[in-house]
């Protein structure tokens, strides 16, 4: 996830710097979508057990994925390939203007999202945080702390 942009390029060199030379960049892949499709269906990787997959996933990743070791090794390429694409996406998106409104943002206390400057953009930024991680406090009991939360924020 700490990359600072996913290009096919970059994704080239993950995948070989994980599996070995593939010659990838010979395929002429037009999206990173089709390297991955392509890659899943070699012999590397379907060589690799699931046990091995889950040893090359960081824990930040492992973290937003509910019942990651239930899933199979295609579900979760494609679960952690999203969640990359969308950290991506967050990292590189910068607000460029001030926005004059009032923030209010929920965090999970064992979170590892690192909203920093984020505050710096609204005139009003509050940080309410709730015991658990991304999807302990969508479960009861914490769930109805998440709820009352919510509902707070809009009674103001």
């Amino acid at each position: 996830v700490s990359e600072s942009r996913i290009s096919l390029t970059s994704e080239i060199g993950l995948i070989e710097s994980l599996f070995g030379e593939l010659q990838l960049q010979e395929k002429g892949f037009k999206t990173v979508e089709e390297l991955w499709a392509y890659f899943m269906q070699s012999k590397e990787y379907r060589d690799m057990t699931f046990e091995e997959l889950l040893g090359m996933i960081p824990e930040d990743i492992q973290q937003m994925l509910p019942e990651f070791k239930e899933r199979d090794k295609d579900e979760l390429i494609i679960s952690i390939n999203r969640i990359r694409l969308m950290t991506n996406a967050m990292l590189n998106y910068k607000i460029r203007t001030r926005v004059h409104t009032k923030c209010t943002y929920v965090k999970a206390s064992d979170s590892k999202i690192d909203i920093g400057e984020a505050a710096r953009y609204y005139e009003q930024f509050n940080v309410q945080e709730l015991q658990g991680d991304h999807f302990s406090i969508m479960e009861p009991p914490a769930v109805h702390q998440l709820s009352e939360t919510i509902l707070e924020l809009f009674e103001k």
